[in-house]
């Protein structure tokens, strides 16, 4: 790894600016003054190290990407990406001012006066983070004051919790897409002063108070119902899961009857949670075409037993679930054919159980129909599948960007994997 050496120029004994790409050496840095960038196109993965500051009220600002605050107050784009990172213990943990095309991924943000604070930026993707035990705010977005915009920037499948006062704070900022995160346990879920054409869908709020509206707000609060697994694992994209929402599914398609109104406005397809009931309803209704024999075993097997699965004690091999993510299994089959099977993880439970696969999986497991037979009938399965993946015999293959940075963490976590 790359440490600090070479790549910064120290402001003082406890800033640095990076001038260079940086990846750090696990541990913990006690950094008072922060990180600062200089240059352009630069990339800080701190590889799952920890930035300590001096204290939530006076520690400064664990991450700073933009212009200073007394230079030019104009824009740029300086193209920064932050990963792997934990931040702890300071004012705010990442400022991002006046810069546009910032990346932050995999950070671990927490025990800060304030999360993530965005200001007058455009074009920053903020995804996979845990954002949560701010004493104040989790994740700010608000126009900067000499009134550049924040704008057309993706918050992207975050866990934004327990965040004291308020889990996301929206001032003044306009067509911003907040998709795929779970904002719970703070004691306000969103908040919104003179926010127009902000895309908020597929969100999971849980909070005393989900949403908080000052002046005027005109945002969508919902896309169009799509088939496709949501947040709470329903078969149907629509609105957000709202905690408080009275409302119920009485058609069975995962949204509520009646719209969750949000001021004036509304989400006018609030997720509903399955019911224990539905969940457990048989896939077939007997008009499918004949299978072989050993076709219509394994998904009795798989859907007799996939609800009772339960990945929080599993062994090391499994950490690739990192998440909630759909999963395909394909069975390579000795005549040539395949079976697949599709599945969503959640709090490390296998939900929606279909066969056929989902829509657009995270991660595809390849085996063979040897394989399978094997494992149903070895004396403990779990034990004979991690022997056959180390033999290369059942194949993981992330399918997204994201899926393979994670599943290159779990390599990393699981000495004995497969390199």
């Amino acid at each position: 790894n790359t440490t600090w050496e070479g790549k910064v120029n120290p402001w003082s004994e406890t800033r640095y600016e990076l001038t260079q790409d940086v990846i750090l050496c696990p541990g913990t840095y006690h950094l008072d003054g922060g990180v600062v960038f200089s240059n352009n196109y630069k990339t800080l993965d701190c590889n799952g190290a920890t930035l300590v500051g001096s204290g939530g009220t006076t520690g400064g600002i664990g991450i700073y990407v933009g212009r200073g605050y007394s230079s030019v107050n104009a824009p740029y784009q300086p193209h920064i990406t932050i990963k792997n990172c934990n931040i702890r213990d300071y004012h705010t943990g990442i400022v991002n001012n006046l810069a546009y095309y910032t990346i932050l991924e995999n950070n671990n943000i927490t025990q800060n006066n304030y999360g993530l604070k965005l200001t007058g930026t455009k074009y920053a993707v903020i995804r996979d983070n845990r954002i949560s035990d701010n004493s104040k705010w989790g994740v700010i977005f608000e126009k900067h004051m000499n009134g550049w915009k924040t704008t057309d920037n993706e918050l992207i499948n975050n866990k934004i919790y327990a965040n004291t006062e308020r889990g996301i704070y929206l001032n003044n900022v306009q067509n911003n897409s907040l998709v795929d995160n779970e904002i719970k346990n703070s004691n306000y879920g969103i908040y919104l002063n003179l926010c127009e054409g902000n895309k908020i869908h597929n969100n999971h709020f849980d909070n005393n108070v989900n949403y908080q509206l000052s002046s005027s707000s005109e945002n969508q609060w919902n896309t169009a119902i799509t088939p496709d697994t949501n947040i709470i694992g329903g078969p149907n994209l629509g609105g957000n899961y709202w905690s408080d929402y009275t409302g119920a599914d009485t058609d069975g398609d995962g949204i509520g009857q009646t719209p969750y109104p949000v001021g004036s406005g509304s989400d006018a397809y609030p997720l509903v949670a399955p019911t224990e009931a539905e969940e457990e309803q048989p896939e077939d209704d007997g008009t499918e075409p004949p299978v072989s024999e050993f076709e219509a075993q394994i998904t009795a097997v798989l859907k007799e037993n996939a609800g009772k699965v339960d990945l929080s004690q599993a062994p090391g091999a499994m950490r690739f679930f990192i998440g909630s993510p759909k999963v395909d299994v394909v069975i390579l089959m000795n005549d040539k054919t395949n079976l697949t099977y599709g599945f969503l993880l959640r709090e490390n439970r296998v939900m929606n159980f279909s066969k056929g696969g989902v829509i657009r999986p995270k991660y595809i497991i390849e085996m063979s129909e040897d394989a399978v037979r094997q494992i149903g009938g070895a004396d403990d399965p779990v034990d004979q599948m991690m022997e056959l993946y180390k033999k290369g015999e059942i194949r993981i293959k992330p399918q997204t960007f994201g899926s393979r940075f994670k599943f290159s963490i779990a390599n990393k976590l699981a000495g004995w994997f497969k390199k």
